[in-house]
């Protein structure tokens, strides 16, 4: 198989953003846009940190509190500067922003998420193998087995997944038999934030369960 990278992109937080990301880590809750959102436990804080880095916030009633879309920016420059690649990302809120800006720039997109049938999945990975879109937009857990794309030489992130199998699965859709190119795997994160923790997290699991099967073989 040809070389596969990855490697992370760390971005500077906006100030503003910054504040209410502290805020939300020290105290557990946070006033926006009049309103108390809260995390009652850990688990909940480790969503909403990541939330807030991603460029929303859900509400108490599951509405969406947009922050900024910076990240979102970078990754559509990322997207432009190659000839196919992939965005996976987590959340509703994101998708809308991505293909916000994907349409403004006139970049050809298709999305693969839960809700999307299958023949109607089949007919986009056919189209994006065809070259008919120069991006897709993937929830991770709906491109974890089963899809080739690889067209595509570029799996962008620009948010991590708690879950190793969705990150690993999804990162061998375009790395697979059939690819011919150098490929790359490229995480954005915001520096001293749980992102990087995440990603760290997920390929030190990587790293472990390889050096596992090394043992295993001996």
């Amino acid at each position: 198989m040809p070389e596969r990278i990855y490697r992370t992109m760390t971005l500077t937080m906006p100030s503003a953003l910054r504040k209410q990301y502290e805020k939300m880590k020290t105290t557990a809750l946070l006033e926006l846009q009049g309103e108390n959102i809260s995390a009652v436990n850990a688990a909940v804080l480790g969503n909403k940190l990541l939330q807030i880095a991603s460029g929303s916030l859900y509400g108490n009633d599951g509405a969406i509190r947009k922050l900024h879309d910076d990240k979102y920016q970078i990754a559509t420059q990322l997207v432009k500067e190659r000839d196919h690649s992939l965005i996976f990302y987590q959340w509703r809120h994101q998708h809308h922003a991505l293909s916000e800006l994907l349409s403004k720039e006139k970049i050809s997109f298709e999305s693969i998420n839960g809700d999307t049938p299958q023949d109607k999945r089949g007919q986009i990975v056919q189209n994006f193998q065809d070259g008919k879109y120069q991006t897709l937009l993937i929830q991770p857990a709906a491109a974890a087995h089963g899809l080739t794309l690889t067209r595509s030489t570029t799996s962008i992130w620009v948010s991590p997944t708690f879950n190793l199998e969705h990150f690993v699965q999804a990162n061998y859709r375009d790395y697979r038999i059939g690819q011919k190119k150098r490929s790359e795997v490229i995480m954005l994160k915001y520096a001293n934030s749980l992102e990087g923790k995440v990603y760290n997290n997920l390929q030190g699991k990587i790293q472990s369960q390889t050096k596992l099967l090394e043992i295993l073989k001996t």
